[in-house]
């Protein structure tokens, strides 16, 4: 059985404007682990507070080499 993939890993249109890393995970189709080692190697930005860590969808498209569509 297949989890179902949430609309925006395949319309980066659909992409919320802040993201979890669970979120960036199932755009990347990675694991959160992954984008978890990212944002602390300081290779993707986030904003971490605490525990509580979000992306912004700018953040995310730059880093992966994405335009922001208009």
């Amino acid at each position: 059985m297949r989890n179902k993939e949430p609309p925006y890993v395949y319309d980066r249109s659909l992409l919320p404007e802040i993201l979890t890393p669970s979120d960036m995970a199932s755009f990347m189709r990675c694991s959160e682990q992954t984008v978890l080692n990212r944002i602390h190697a300081g290779k993707l930005k986030a904003h971490v507070d605490g525990k509580v860590i979000r992306i912004r969808r700018s953040d995310a498209l730059n880093y992966l080499g994405l335009e922001e569509s208009a």
